[in-house]
């Protein structure tokens, strides 16, 4: 049986290039997603991991629900401690998620991580916040995992369309307030496979 250290990564972005995905899926060991997007017969259905912002509401939602949630979450946050009533919602999660789903100690990945550490495995410093999919890879790479990503436009493509590059949405709400041109030479800097 391979060993997780040895297995094959695909993360998949919520970009539109995720949409060619498809039966390639299966060509991998673990998949990795983002944010809790919708998932159809072309992005494919199968996911092993979830790695969720704490910006996001579907982190919370967890609690009221965590037997709907087969997957593992990972969360980066920013303001440690400015939010005593978030900061505990997010410890209970971690807890939860320590419990659940024996994948995270076999990988000694933690149940939630900040991403102002992960940030410091960047080959370049960086400017504004990095996008989930950015620290996901700048923790995964830094670990020597094989890593393999798709629906990564905004990173993998030249000209990328900020205004309309999600599959499921005809607008990205947060493209302003990342530096899509500084992630991009990240990218360019980290042990990644692109498929198309």
């Amino acid at each position: 049986m391979k060993s997780l250290m040895d297995s094959k990564f695909l993360f998949i972005g919520n970009g539109k290039g995720a949409l060619n995905l498809k039966e390639r899926i299966n060509d991998y060991d673990i998949i990795v997603r983002f944010n809790n997007r919708p998932l159809n017969k072309d992005v494919g259905h199968r996911t092993d991991m979830m790695i969720n912002n704490d910006k996001n509401i579907r982190v919370l939602n967890f609690l009221k629900s965590p037997s709907e949630n087969s997957c593992t979450h990972f969360v980066k946050y920013y303001n440690t401690g400015s939010n005593n009533v978030i900061m505990k919602k997010l410890a209970k999660v971690k807890q939860q998620l320590l419990n659940r789903n024996s994948i995270i100690t076999h990988l000694n990945i933690p149940g939630i991580f900040e991403a102002k550490f992960i940030e410091k495995y960047s080959p370049i410093p960086l400017n504004k916040h990095p996008t989930t999919g950015l620290v996901a890879l700048l923790y995964f790479t830094h670990r020597n995992f094989d890593c393999t990503v798709i629906g990564f436009d905004n990173l993998t493509e030249i000209a990328c369309n900020l205004r309309n590059d999600h599959y499921f949405e005809n607008k990205h709400r947060a493209a302003s307030s990342h530096d899509w041109k500084q992630e991009q030479e990240i990218f360019k800097l980290l042990n990644v496979k692109v498929l198309k």
